[in-house]
């Protein structure tokens, strides 16, 4: 294995500045699709937990307000939890935002 000291960034352009043209193809498909994973599995965590924040509620003082479990809204605020559209609705109710669905041209679309 060879010695690499600097990010993981740096490590992945220098492998990109010297791929074929295929090969950084196949990157970049890679690099979209974990980015997909990446938001699918904390996007929605981080934006929970920031509008909670905000709103200075405690994940306790939000199950409360919503009947969801402290432990669920844990999972989901670290990307650990598959919430149903009816999780969504409780939760963003509560703290005043409506959730929603974006199109892949950028619309969203109310869930």
């Amino acid at each position: 294995m060879s010695e690499h000291n600097g990010s993981f960034a740096d490590y992945v352009a220098g492998k990109e500045m010297s791929a074929t043209q295929e090969r950084r193809a196949q990157m970049d498909v890679a690099r979209t699709h974990a980015e997909v994973l990446y938001t699918e599995a904390f996007g929605l965590g981080r934006q929970l937990a920031a509008l909670r924040n905000q709103k200075r509620l405690t994940q306790g003082d939000l199950a409360k307000a919503t009947g969801v479990g402290q432990s669920e809204i844990s999972r989901i605020e670290v990307g650990k939890a598959n919430p149903t559209q009816e999780t969504l609705r409780k939760l963003g109710a509560s703290l005043g935002a409506v959730l929603t669905f974006a199109t892949e041209d950028g619309r969203p679309i109310p869930i």
